[in-house]
């Protein structure tokens, strides 16, 4: 019962990001619309395995990747633009001041 639980969860994960994403309050580069996927996909890889699901297992599996490499990929180019700026005085790509 608990993984059947575990799997509604998770869809909802899915569900509720996508809506985010549509109604603009997140946008497809934030680490939150990713987090609510790899939730999700934790989720349904539980509940699918539980019930021998295996091509559902194998594709959230592979979304899972996808968030996590997302998340990463967000993380490092957030800590590449901060070195960027103490290297230039904190100004913008131009010369540009920040704002």
């Amino acid at each position: 019962m608990t993984l059947v639980i575990i799997g509604w969860v998770g869809a909802a994960m899915y569900i509720l990001a996508y809506l985010l994403l549509t109604l603009g309050k997140l946008r497809s580069d934030s680490i939150l619309y990713h987090f609510l996927n790899v939730l999700g996909a934790v989720g349904l890889i539980a509940n699918a395995f539980h019930f021998n699901d295996y091509p559902n297992v194998v594709t959230n599996l592979l979304w899972l990747g996808i968030g996590c490499f997302a998340i990463f990929a967000i993380i490092a180019g957030s800590r590449k633009r901060k070195a960027g700026n103490r290297r230039n005085g904190g100004q913008l790509p131009g010369g540009a001041p920040p704002h």
